[in-house]
């Protein structure tokens, strides 16, 4: 999958594996994501709290449907539409 990456001389779009949730993650399907102070913090070269530097996957608020649950999910299935807080946005 294509996704906006944090690399030394700036965003690159580049191709990356599809990550697989943990037990207490959830994989989105991103059909819209928004842009923020903390996105433009990040894509300057900052970190924002534990979120950023070279090889992170820009993009802290999104939305789209579920596509994939890690074993302790409960509150959510694949399938759902949600709007997320999370990373990897730009996805």
């Amino acid at each position: 999958m294509k996704a906006a990456v944090l690399a030394e001389s700036g965003i690159e779009v580049r191709e990356v594996e599809k990550p697989r949730p943990s037990p207490q993650q959830v994989l989105v399907r991103v059909r819209a994501s928004g842009l923020n102070r903390a996105d433009l913090i990040m894509a300057s070269g900052h970190k924002h709290g534990f979120a950023g530097g070279p090889g992170a996957v820009l993009g802290l608020e999104f939305a789209g449907e579920v596509e994939a649950v890690g074993s302790e999910v409960k509150t959510v299935k694949p399938g759902d539409r949600v709007m997320c807080s999370g990373g990897g946005g730009y996805a």
